[in-house]
């Protein structure tokens, strides 16, 4: 890879969770881009991605509208028990079987539940990995951490290995390459959780 033009990124969406503060499916509850999943896919694929993979249930699968992008493709994750870390681990798995993923290339990680995310915030987090590859680029509204993240796909075997505190560990093992995007809108820092938040995202849309 010559300039960073060659440098891809790849999307992962994990939206396996159970929604339990929520009470129902909240990556099936209706937004005005359709529904708080449907919001995410929509705003990632249109931020300058090369590859998509949403990591989900089968009855979140089912009740998808289904995206005709060539980019786009479904992981299903049924274990009711599993973490977010391991519905990125299944994404990194789909993406590599279907792409040609190179280690200087990135995952993107964008969670399910955070529908104000915008095409804008994918864009500039996208560009900055693509500007500085093998470092690791996180979203940050106001001083706060929050998504997307890229972390390099060198650094796969270690999240592989990693067992509790999610990506957090990987950005703090390998702090001195984090890179803050910091982003106007504080969608990236804003996810889902409970019927509150659910009000909240309505009333502010």
């Amino acid at each position: 890879m010559d300039d960073a033009t060659d440098v891809q990124v790849f999307a992962i969406i994990p939206a396996a969770g159970r929604s339990a503060r929520m009470g129902e499916p909240k990556q099936l509850l209706p937004t005005q881009e359709g529904t708080v999943l449907e919001s995410v896919i929509e705003a990632v694929l249109r931020g300058d991605i090369n590859g998509l993979c949403v990591v989900t249930s089968s009855a979140i699968d089912e009740a998808l509208a289904v995206s005709q992008d060539p980019r786009f493709i479904v992981a299903l994750n049924d274990d009711p028990d599993s973490e977010m870390l391991d519905s990125i681990r299944l994404g990194m798995a789909a993406l590599n079987e279907r792409c040609q993923v190179h280690d200087t290339d990135g995952y993107m990680v964008c969670p399910g539940d955070m529908p104000q995310v915008s095409v804008e915030d994918v864009r500039a987090v996208a560009g900055a990995y693509r500007a500085a590859p093998g470092g690791i680029v996180i979203a940050a509204h106001a001083g706060t951490k929050g998504h997307p993240m890229v972390f390099p796909v060198a650094l796969a075997t270690e999240v592989q290995r990693i067992e509790d505190g999610g990506l957090k560990v990987l950005a703090e093992r390998h702090a001195r390459r984090v890179r803050l995007i910091e982003c106007a809108s504080p969608g990236v820092i804003q996810d889902l959780d409970t019927p509150e938040d659910y009000q909240r995202l309505m009333r502010d849309t």
